[in-house]
């Protein structure tokens, strides 16, 4: 788990405004996304569904957890399965800060 927690780690290196405490023991990771969040998805439970629905990856809302600026994904999967969740992750992440550039201008 420990090399899987940190493959997941680097492959999420290269998202903008993500924040996240480094498990130690879990295999999970609470990430927060509410730098993402605006008309559209404005809660955990809103961007773990936009992600299921439009990028086909499971992440459960932060709000089941007290955090609802943030969502939990596993890493207690294969690396391929890290690798192409967290490709999922960041595309859905991705397409809702360019839906939303502009907005607040």
């Amino acid at each position: 788990f420990h090399r899987r927690r940190d493959l997941t780690i680097s492959l999420l290196g290269d998202l903008d405004d993500v924040r996240y405490p480094v498990p130690d023991g879990a295999f999970y990771i609470f990430l927060e996304v509410d730098s993402y969040f605006g008309d559209r998805i404005n809660n955990s439970a809103a961007m773990a569904s936009y992600l299921l629905r439009e990028h086909h990856v499971a992440t459960v809302p932060g709000g089941a957890f007290g955090n609802d600026n943030a969502i939990r994904l596993s890493y207690a999967c294969s690396e391929e399965n890290i690798r192409e969740g967290t490709e999922r992750i960041k595309k859905g992440l991705r397409a809702l800060r360019s839906d939303n550039v502009g907005l607040c201008d």
